[in-house]
């Protein structure tokens, strides 16, 4: 999940009288991103995966966008769908740089250490997410949501480079 996407999309539902829908749009995030993981995995690339990631972030991020302006829980399932489209395809391709970047017999450990970095922003994402939601709103941590996207794609695009120019 994002980081912080899902506490705000509890505490926007529940603010909205529609919190039963809450599971339903995590739900709907998760549906596009299986959906764009079984067809974006399948694929036989032509391009590296640190070039793929300089386009799939961006994405990401402007899919984070709708939430931030959504005038109501409808508007939250085409969000998400779209949204979850491009998960899966992110977290493909920075598991493939990981494991391109790591020495074979170190690439568990590699993974492990991805995974864990995801775990913790994922934790500290939502845990200052509750805090905005609790002091600003639930506009405010679906920000949150845009500001780590954007600050992602522009990490990715700056590594993209290092990585181009050290071949």
């Amino acid at each position: 999940m994002l980081i912080g996407l899902d506490v705000a999309v509890i505490a926007y539902t529940e603010r909205q009288g529609t919190q039963a829908l809450s599971g339903w749009i995590l739900a709907t995030i998760a549906a596009g991103s299986a959906l764009s993981g079984l067809w974006y995995g399948a694929r036989d690339w032509s391009r590296p995966p640190h070039r793929r990631l300089t386009v799939v972030l961006p994405m990401l991020t402007v899919g984070t966008v709708p939430f931030v302006v959504a005038p109501t829980t409808g508007w939250l399932f085409p969000a998400a769908f779209t949204l979850g489209l491009t998960l899966a395809p992110a977290f493909i391709d920075g598991f493939s740089i990981a494991g391109r970047a790591v020495a074979a017999h170190h690439r568990t450990e590699g993974l492990t250490w991805l995974t864990t970095a995801a775990g913790i922003g994922i934790s500290v994402g939502s845990a200052t997410a509750g805090v905005l939601v609790d002091t600003r709103g639930t506009t405010a941590a679906f920000a949150l949501a845009t500001g780590c996207a954007a600050t992602a794609a522009l990490a990715g695009h700056a590594a993209s480079r290092r990585l181009t120019t050290a071949r």
